[in-house]
């Protein structure tokens, strides 16, 4: 990929924007140190703090590094709550290009996500000129599911990923 990411991106409520070292440690805590939210992840379950640093610093600042793009954390616009992330990122071992997003879960059901994962579409298509964007998401993640249905991807194929079974999903670019 020779386009780099824009490394902020507005909505109507939310600022997406790169992440900084200071932005790890409350990620952390409302992504990877929640049960419920870890239960939407690829994880076995909530990470310690000390565990989940370096996994989020991997995963937020240095995907960005190797591959010129990678998730943006949400800030919300109001109070500048940092909610969690969402953006695009290479998927792992192959050239697809995933949109992904965790939200904490105090911000479930407020839209944060088919916000930001719509934005996120938007800037890959537009910006970067990708052809398809896909997903992947754990088919009893209902409300993630839900998310990726009203941004108009459209269901796949079951697929193994990390020792998990993940549903695939996938959106093209529109012509014309």
């Amino acid at each position: 990929m020779t386009q780099r990411l824009r490394e902020r991106v507005e909505t109507e409520r939310f600022v997406l924007r790169r992440a900084v070292e200071d932005d790890l440690e409350p990620y952390c805590e409302r992504i990877y140190g929640d049960a419920e939210v870890t239960r939407t992840l690829p994880l076995a379950g909530p990470l310690s703090l000390d565990a989940a640093i370096p996994r989020a610093r991997a995963n937020l600042v240095d995907h960005w590094e190797r591959h010129r793009l990678g998730p943006w954390v949400v800030e919300r616009k109001t109070d500048h709550r940092l909610l969690g992330h969402c953006g695009l990122r290479v998927w792992p071992d192959s050239d697809d290009i995933e949109v992904l997003f965790a939200i904490e879960r105090l911000a479930w059901g407020d839209g944060a996500a088919t916000e930001t994962a719509r934005m996120s579409l938007r800037v890959g298509f537009h910006d970067l000129a990708l052809e398809r964007i896909i997903a992947g998401v754990f088919p009893d993640n209902l409300g993630s599911v839900r998310v990726l249905e009203k941004i108009g991807m459209d269901k796949g194929e079951l697929r193994d990923f990390a020792g998990f079974r993940v549903q695939m999903y996938e959106k093209h670019r529109a012509r014309g």
